[in-house]
């Protein structure tokens, strides 16, 4: 697969960058969620450069790569400042398309885990595609040459080989047979890769890898057998998606009821639900 070309929805392992410049990186994970919004997440140094501001566009492919169109919206980023140790070189983004939790090559991600020795691990990145290697040293401490100094990044994993080439920079790393994400690669010697453990940058942005709410199938339990078709709107897409009992999972473009969520019920006959009376045909409920 061309892991420089522009992919839509986005996936991870493919070229990324700020909308302003030459940078080029990697999207690592596209899909992670704060406060209930998508966000995608890669390296402070491919998304934030130095003069970097709230709200500047991300794009993809990189403007190294071609033209690239606008994915996300930067909002925080990890302050890397030379002399000050630091525990990681991380950055999200608010999404403003679709995104789909997968890797290009090594498919989708649903769970973390924590790195340990020995570990087998994969990546896929912009520039040398999908690579394996092997968790090396745990805690270690590395300097990086960023474009605002040298930094000390201090409690990160060590990986041989050296999976990550220039461009790679926030690539995942997932364990190998599982795809759980372990860590996010920031940097890469002659002989090793570096990276920070995924809950370190989870607990700094507080994020998680599941979306807010409940499966439909799951959220409107108590009425099962009782209603025909959900429809429900996404404010960020500007899409309306449908459920319906029965059908395949790949037809069903609706997959979750988030809390205070709004949603068209069509019901086959009169029910209540969370505690109010709802009527045969068709119902606007709000999930609580």
């Amino acid at each position: 697969a061309d892991h420089q070309r522009a992919y839509r929805p986005i996936v991870g392992g493919i070229s990324c960058g700020p909308g302003q410049g030459s940078l080029a990186g990697t999207l690592g994970l596209p899909l992670v969620y704060k406060d209930g919004k998508p966000y995608l997440l890669s390296n402070a140094h491919v998304l934030a450069p130095y003069d970097a501001r709230e709200g500047a566009e991300i794009v993809q492919p990189a403007r190294l790569d071609g033209t690239g169109s606008r994915i996300a919206l930067l909002r925080q980023w990890s302050s890397m400042v030379p002399g000050q140790p630091s525990k990681l070189d991380a950055a999200i983004a608010e999404l403003t398309g679709d995104a789909k939790p997968e890797l290009l090559g090594l498919g989708s991600y649903r769970e973390i885990v924590a790195p340990s020795l020995g570990m087998a691990v994969l990546k896929s990145g912009r520039t040398s595609a999908v690579s394996s290697g092997q968790v090396t040293i745990l805690n270690v401490a590395v300097q990086v040459q960023y474009s605002q100094g040298l930094v000390l990044l201090v409690d990160q994993i060590a990986i041989l080989p050296a999976i990550l080439l220039p461009g790679d920079s926030g690539s995942a790393i997932v364990e190998q047979g599982t795809n759980r994400v372990c860590a996010l690669g920031f940097a890469a010697s002659d002989r090793m890769a570096y990276a920070t453990p995924i809950q370190t940058v989870l607990d700094e942005f507080g994020l998680t890898l599941t979306p807010p709410g409940l499966p439909v199938q799951e959220a409107l339990a108590e009425i099962a057998g009782k209603y025909l078709t959900v429809w429900g709107f996404n404010n960020r897409t500007k899409i309306w998606a449908s459920y319906s009992p029965g059908l395949p999972d790949y037809v069903n473009a609706l997959k979750r009821l988030a809390p205070k969520q709004a949603f068209w019920l069509e019901l086959a006959g009169d029910a209540r639900f969370q505690g109010e009376q709802i009527f045969r045909g068709w119902n606007l409920v709000c999930y609580r």
